[in-house]
């Protein structure tokens, strides 16, 4: 039977003896805080959308619902990675900054929402399209790690990213069927 390598066992010149070096640990922790910053900033921005178009507040609700999981969810990747520092290594390079951008770019696309400056269809399609770069932008991939904890919360904070895009799917052709008459 062969044994899979621990991921950190390849040779990296942040990590020393296996262990996340502290400014790794502490930058690492950093982007997770703000990815949770980021959770709550897509929660704020559907409770926009339901304030702004109220005819599905069941959709909205549940959208709400998972941001705001997602944001705590994040919060115990964090603390997964603080406690068992040795099971991780650093993986892809991914900063606060960076995460933040995507902060303020859903900010702004909720001030637009609220003000009412564009369509429930727009609103939509530019929803889903964030939804998606949730999905290929490898967020979670910022350590690597065997650790099933770690790897089961990842994995139910994408599945249900993918649900919200089916629901947003949904609810743009709902928005078409009711344009057709």
């Amino acid at each position: 039977m062969m044994v899979e390598a621990h991921p950190c066992s390849r040779v990296r010149p942040t990590l020393r003896g296996g262990r996340v070096e502290q400014r790794d640990l502490e930058r690492t922790l950093a982007t997770f805080g703000t990815l949770s910053e980021f959770e709550l900033a897509l929660a704020d921005m559907y409770r926009a959308c339901a304030l702004r178009w109220p005819r599905d507040p069941t959709c909205w609700e549940k959208l709400i619902e998972a941001e705001e999981g997602h944001a705590g969810s994040v919060k115990r990747l964090a603390g997964l990675v603080a406690s068992r520092s040795l099971d991780f290594c650093p993986g892809r390079p991914l900063t606060s900054a960076a995460v933040e951008r995507q902060v303020d770019y859903v900010h702004h696309r909720t001030h637009e929402y609220t003000e009412g400056l564009v369509s429930e269809r727009q609103a939509l399609l530019a929803i889903r399209d964030l939804e998606h770069s949730i999905l290929e932008s490898h967020f979670f991939e910022l350590v690597h790690s065997p650790d099933q904890d770690y790897a089961a919360l990842v994995a139910t904070i994408l599945d249900e990213t993918k649900d919200h895009v089916a629901v947003i799917d949904k609810r743009l052709e709902i928005l078409a069927q009711d344009a057709r008459g």
